[in-house]
């Protein structure tokens, strides 16, 4: 399994550590703890007492091949190996370890850090089938170990989904999110009868799935949320219609690169139409144009994400909505369309602006109107390439920003995130602004990342080369 030198001992120091408790004796804890007073116990502390006793129960069962194990590494021999134990009796190994010492495991090999990260997903209830579980006897051994999980991955091209189901049948009877991506869709429609109790559904295809949606969910009648990435239109219609099926769905999010054009009457009569109960709706068309943006009816909704290459038409909603939290991202679009957008939404309390891929629009007063018209807003996030004085400073004939007025107008807003891909010869300014604001207004939180590397909003935050400003 696991290569391990003399010049790394954790393998070493781990089976020195199984090889102390191999004498334990079984029962030792039990009769320990009935001396201080069993019933004083929490059920932690009773919990406890249970998994040492099958520890010790296990330890001595093994102890043979656990001793030929640690005399092997202890004298060296046959080190082209980590383990000579066979692969049930290295599962419940791991599985014995901690998440810390788990994590300590990953850097020993590449080979013991897949092992290890599929039982560290175990700790937190999550099974992940991928190329990294290719073994169907591996599988097997994990699927009786972990019983317990509630969320399972499966992803790969080359997972015979029939194979993996059957394997499922019956053993996790508390799993309520399941994601499928990347297998042969024509089996999906089997899913309902090995996860009956799915809440919620994640699929990723890049093909046409659109009937097969529709198959799926009259499968799961408790289904609330449902997450689809690849194409989902028909060549009769741009939307597949669900019916009834989809009647307790609470969120919906489809994710489509293709180009199209797609008109917002279809969105209205289909998905929200046959979604009563649809609360948050996610559309991240990347290359389709949205056509009559006035005829889109959020009915029930208050969580709204539209990401698509414009929106056409016009951008007057002629009913009230209901919308909470705002997701806006266009590659086209002008800063007046966009604030004939906003003032659409004068509940909102979320907004998140993204115009990273927009590189026409500026920054204006227009904008910053529409902004500072949004009196119930308490989170505010903007994201874009870059800073500059072309995009930013269109106040006073160039001489103010209009971000930095925005900032200053948002004087009610809880929290403000900024985020920009590159630097520029301007940051300073910006930088300098945001520390001046935040020391008139300690109570308010203002963000700003900005990175080396393009890389989409939601992971500026993990990247150790970022430069962070914020109130304290």
């Amino acid at each position: 399994m696991v290569r391990a030198t003399p010049s790394d001992p954790f393998a070493q120091k781990l089976l020195t550590s199984l090889r102390k408790n191999i004498n334990l004796f079984n029962g030792y804890r039990v009769i320990s703890l009935t001396i201080n007073g069993l019933p004083t116990n929490t059920k932690d502390d009773i919990k406890e007492m249970e998994r040492q006793r099958r520890r010790n129960n296990f330890l001595r069962d093994t102890s043979e091949l656990l001793e030929k194990e640690f005399e092997r590494i202890k004298n060296y021999k046959n080190l082209s190996h980590f383990s000579i134990l066979p692969e049930e009796i290295t599962v419940k190994i791991l599985d014995m370890l901690s998440v810390s010492e788990l994590f300590s495991l990953r850097l020993v090999s590449k080979e013991m850090k897949q092992w290890a990260e599929l039982t560290i997903r175990s700790h937190i209830h999550i099974l992940r089938i991928d190329r990294d579980l290719q073994s169907t006897y591996r599988f097997y051994l994990w699927s009786n170990l972990y019983s317990n999980i509630k969320t399972l991955t499966i992803s790969g091209t080359r997972i015979d989904l029939e194979v993996v189901l059957r394997i499922c049948e019956n053993k996790f009877p508390y799993l309520t999110s399941l994601s499928v991506s990347r297998c042969d869709l024509h089996k999906a429609e089997i899913f309902g009868d090995y996860f009956p109790i799915i809440k919620n559904l994640k699929l990723g295809y890049m093909e046409n799935c659109g009937e097969k949606i529709a198959g799926l969910l009259s499968q799961f009648p408790q289904l609330i949320t449902l997450k689809v990435r690849g194409s989902v239109y028909t060549s009769v219609a741009p939307f597949v219609s669900v019916g009834q099926c989809a009647s307790n769905l609470r969120s919906f999010t489809c994710v489509c690169y293709a180009a199209q054009v797609i008109n917002c009457k279809d969105i209205s009569n289909t998905w929200v139409a046959e979604m009563p109960n649809l609360t948050s709706l996610h559309l991240n068309l990347y290359s389709t144009i949205l056509l009559n943006f006035s005829d889109l009816q959020l009915m029930t909704i208050t969580e709204l994400e539209l990401c698509c290459s414009s929106l056409e038409g016009c951008l007057t909603l002629p009913q009230n909505v209901s919308v909470t939290k705002l997701i806006l991202n266009t590659e086209t679009n002008s800063s007046e369309e966009i604030g004939a957008v906003l003032v659409n939404f004068t509940n909102l309390k979320s907004l998140e602006l993204d115009f990273s891929l927009n590189h026409d629009i500026r920054f204006n007063a227009t904008l910053l109107e529409a902004l500072v018209s949004l009196n119930s807003l308490k989170y505010f996030s903007f994201c874009d390439t870059y800073y500059s004085k072309t995009k930013y400073y269109t106040l006073n004939d160039g001489e103010k920003s209009a971000l930095v007025e925005a900032l200053v107008a948002l004087i009610n807003v809880h929290k403000i995130e900024i985020y920009f891909c590159r630097r520029s010869a301007v940051d300073d300014d910006l930088i300098t602004a945001i520390k001046n604001l935040t020391a008139k207004r300690p109570q308010q939180k203002i963000q700003l990342i900005i990175t080396d590397n393009f890389y989409p909003k939601d992971c500026l935050i993990k990247l150790s080369q970022a430069m962070q400003y914020y109130s304290k």
